[in-house]
């Protein structure tokens, strides 16, 4: 339980760093200060799946208000306010994710310094390892599980029906994406400034 524990803690600052790095590639801005005051007044808030669509639950709740009160009175406009939803959620998500990495951190804004940033990145350049390393282990069980061998008659033969694990499509994508991610983590550890 303590194991699971730690492991959701690691990867909510994963999930929190890996979209301020998204957010300082995207906007090519490498101020931690820049992003820091984008997102000063972040916070973290359910979100609800309406119609395939996740949206925060205020923006759900201002929906209903707008149209209880008459200024959302067509489709037209339900559709409208959607697509401004949509419009906003990769920013909402990116306000969600900052808040969950300070609040996992038990940390103000303000202590948000480029030196424990730099050590967030390393943090979670450690998760990736982790996460890559496991999804070819968990596979690499698969190939080793009697009860998977035993429906064929030599592994020569279970290889050529699911593929050898070093040809597995999906494990190599994961490790190329995660020496792209590498490498651009040390770029941005040396790119980024307060």
């Amino acid at each position: 339980m303590k194991e699971a524990y730690q492991l959701f803690r690691e990867l909510i600052r994963y999930y929190g760093t890996l979209h301020l790095v998204e957010s300082m590639e995207t906007e090519n801005n490498y101020s931690l200060g820049y992003h820091i005051e984008k997102l000063r007044n972040a916070k973290r808030e359910p979100f609800v799946n309406l119609g395939g669509q996740l949206m925060p639950a205020s923006s759900l709740s201002e929906l209903i208000k707008q149209i209880k009160n008459g200024r959302i009175d067509s489709w037209e406009d339900v559709h409208s306010f959607y697509h401004s939803c949509s419009a906003d959620y990769l920013f909402q998500k990116r306000q969600h994710a900052f808040a969950s990495l300070l609040e996992i951190l038990d940390i103000k804004l303000a202590a948000l310094t480029l030196s424990k940033f730099k050590n967030l990145l390393k943090d979670a350049l450690k998760t990736r390892k982790w996460m890559t390393a496991n999804i070819r282990a968990s596979r690499e069980k698969d190939y080793e599980s009697l009860f998977r061998q035993m429906v064929y008659e030599s592994r020569a033969e279970m290889e050529k029906v699911i593929g050898k694990l070093d040809d597995n499509n999906f494990i190599i994508s994961q490790e190329a994406e995660f020496a792209a991610f590498e490498k651009n983590i040390q770029k941005l550890r040396e790119r980024v400034k307060e």
